[in-house]
């Protein structure tokens, strides 16, 4: 009987769920440009406002404060252009951001380009998290955002949130947080995490490709990417993908139902693979397992490349990564480690196993046979 594959990379992206799925059959359908005045065109209007009412239900927001993506990183790079465009001779602007944020932010802002725009990057704890003071004492009379996601990709991390929110609007400044990696795992609305801006994507929980939204609760500046028609409070020009922000809604509503019970299992997975590593020898927990997201954790083995014990697993069968999917396949090192430890035996060596909603108990007992014979195996 032939080995079914095993997935284990979820954070990179994940299966589409078959009720996500049914939702986009369903509306597929409805073809018209919701742009359009006729027929066609507001039966695919009505759907993409109602699919607006339900996401900002969800998050605790209000409709016309969200604005629909074609991805995470377009939205990310959004927030950041627009708040270096604002910048001037007589209104200087300082940007705060943690240093392990997802590179579609750290590459925006090394290719932004402005005069009297400037930004500050917080080191992290060991443990992957920041200091509260570190960024206390970052602000500037000219810091006008801080950025801060709420949990890392890679490691999985959650930062102190509310605190930084708290900082935030205490100094004046405005707080936006990279959330992609959190409906599904942990709580998160607008209402308990009062920020300004929020970033979420629906193919990392359940939903497809290439759809996103940016939540602003006001709107501070926001410059679109995009120029053309007046879509999206005229702030991300082009044709609406309909059919996509309907599976979006779709997901994220799933993620929310099923996030209590789903966690609870992920924690539990987890507790069975740290309970294994216990039996072996030289490795590290990049991060810190008891301040994370319950489905992720991030390692290093003496010895061996990351790289290499990634090609090994799959040969038997087992998907996951060395780090974030947007970084795989790249000669460098994952910034994220990096921050963790000047040690370049963890930071080459780290791998990231990412479970979810359809990994069994079956399949994770696989890998953590698996596991231990392959590291003998690279070090022998």
């Amino acid at each position: 009987m032939s080995i079914q594959p095993i997935y284990l990379d979820y954070n990179s992206t994940t299966p589409l769920h078959p009720e996500v799925a049914k939702c986009m059959t369903r509306h597929v359908r409805d073809f018209g440009n919701p742009s359009s005045m006729h027929y066609h065109g507001q039966r695919a209007k009505a759907l993409l406002e109602s699919s607006r009412v339900s996401i900002a239900k969800l998050l605790g927001a209000l409709p016309d404060q969200l604005i629909f993506q074609s991805s995470g990183s377009e939205a990310n790079n959004q927030m950041m252009n627009s708040f270096a465009q604002q910048s001037s001779e007589s209104h200087p602007v300082h940007v705060i951001i943690s240093s392990i944020e997802h590179s579609c932010i750290k590459s925006c802002l090394e290719w932004t380009h402005y005069p009297f725009f400037s930004v500050t990057a917080i080191p992290v704890q060991k443990n992957g998290s920041v200091l509260k003071t570190d960024i206390e004492a970052a602000i500037t009379p000219h810091t006008k955002l801080i950025s801060v996601m709420a949990a890392n990709n890679e490691t999985g991390t959650y930062q102190p949130l509310a605190d930084i929110i708290d900082i935030a609007h205490k100094n004046g400044c405005l707080i936006h947080t990279d959330a992609v990696q959190t409906l599904g795992k942990m709580p998160f609305d607008v209402q308990t995490y009062p920020v300004d801006f929020a970033t979420l994507s629906a193919h990392k929980c359940y939903g497809p490709k290439g759809i996103a939204v940016l939540y602003a609760k006001q709107d501070n500046g926001i410059a679109p990417l995009i120029y053309g028609g007046p879509q999206e409070y005229l702030k991300r020009a082009g044709t609406e993908n309909v059919t996509g922000i309907a599976a979006m809604a779709k997901a994220f509503e799933i993620a929310v139902r099923d996030q209590e019970d789903d966690a609870k299992r992920f924690q539990k997975m987890k507790d069975e693979v740290i309970l294994q590593l216990k039996s072996m020898d030289d490795y590290w927990i990049n991060g810190d397992v008891s301040q994370a997201i319950p489905n992720t954790i991030n390692l290093s083995f003496s010895g061996i490349k990351g790289v290499d014990l990634v090609m090994h697993l799959d040969l038997n069968q087992i998907s996951i990564s060395t780090g974030s999917a947007c970084s795989t396949g790249a000669v460098d090192p994952s910034h994220v480690i990096s921050a963790l430890t000047n040690d370049p035996d963890r930071i080459h060596g780290a791998i990231r196993i990412s479970w979810g909603k359809f990994t069994t108990d079956e399949q994770i007992d696989r890998f953590i046979q698996i596991l231990p014979k392959s590291v003998k195996k690279l070090r022998g």
